[in-house]
């Protein structure tokens, strides 16, 4: 049987939005270096199941799709 999972002992971290079509930057690898770092942290206090890291970019963007 399976636990429900405590809202208390989760930990959620999202990167902004990349998109694919824009040029790099340090922004880009500072933000997601971050958000990696904190991730990593929280799996080590709460377990890897109760930490979530998301990121992505936007491949459905107008300036994407006339490019």
């Amino acid at each position: 049987m399976e636990q429900k999972q405590n809202q208390k002992n989760s930990y959620y971290v999202t990167t902004p939005i990349y998109y694919i079509n824009d040029v790099p930057h340090i922004g880009h690898a500072y933000s997601t270096i971050a958000a990696d770092t904190l991730a990593r942290y929280y799996r080590k206090q709460l377990g890897s199941d109760n930490v979530k890291f998301v990121t992505g970019t936007d491949e459905n963007s107008q300036k994407t799709i006339e490019a």
